[in-house]
């Protein structure tokens, strides 16, 4: 989606403004040495040490945000969205995690802290799914201390049942669904797509008041009815109505 610091790269962060110009230019160089070499740490994406260091006064300084960052490539997103009839938004959530004594950081589970980025990429809607770039991003940081054992989805809803609405962890798929809404192109439909984190019948119906359309992966061990069969025992009797071959290449 982006191309070299001088090409593509500098449309996507072209609209970024600063009192001081050399931000600009920073943020220019530390995405295009993010870009060269994605997987490996910021010393081995910085060519110099200048540059590291460079990078890490950036990231320290107190006019740089996130949400600043970000904007122009929204801007670019909404754009590619533009006239295309219908766009997937596919929302999902990565666990960050540091090591070490950090200020600002949550339970991750067990003794492992960091904290939650929760984002929407929109692409196309057909079987090419062009990525059109990202529509929202938020973080998330969890105080509360979980058991480092996995825990199931019904213990993780009976844990989740007394918190208020927006304290609970699928507001976080709502929200960030209903921010999108507000940006989608007039003409333009998103279709929704999130995890089964997001199977909460208030944010569905949220998501329904305000005539969002979405796919969410559903908990096979939710019931229909109360007393009634979970939805993998209903779906198990059923004759199937579509079979479709994926090829994996």
């Amino acid at each position: 989606m982006l191309g070299s610091a001088h090409g593509r790269l500098s449309d996507e962060f072209g609209g970024l403004r600063h009192a001081d110009s050399r931000l600009t230019s920073r943020v220019l160089k530390v995405v295009g040495g993010i870009e060269r070499a994605p997987s490996e740490s910021l010393p081995k994406q910085m060519v110099t040490e200048a540059e590291l260091e460079g990078a890490y006064r950036l990231f320290a300084n107190d006019d740089v945000s996130m949400g600043g960052l970000l904007a122009p490539h929204i801007e670019r997103s909404v754009e590619r969205c533009s006239g295309n009839p219908v766009v997937r938004v596919l929302h999902d959530t990565t666990t960050l995690r540091f090591d070490g004594e950090r200020e600002g950081l949550g339970s991750l589970g067990g003794d492992a802290r960091g904290f939650f980025l929760h984002v929407a990429l929109a692409t196309g809607a057909d079987e090419a799914r062009e990525p059109f770039g990202l529509l929202g991003v938020r973080t998330h940081i969890n105080e509360e201390v979980w058991p480092s054992k996995k825990r199931s989805h019904s213990q993780r809803a009976n844990a989740c049942a007394t918190k208020p609405r927006d304290q609970k962890s699928s507001s976080r798929w709502e929200k960030q669904a209903l921010a999108v809404e507000k940006l989608v192109p007039d003409g333009t439909r998103a279709i929704h797509v999130m995890d089964q984190e997001a199977d909460d019948y208030a944010m569905m119906a949220t998501l329904l008041a305000h005539d969002c359309a979405f796919v969410i992966r559903a908990s096979g061990d939710r019931r229909l009815e109360p007393g009634g069969p979970t939805i993998r025992e209903a779906l198990g009797g059923e004759t199937p109505r579509l079979l479709r071959t994926v090829e994996v290449n």
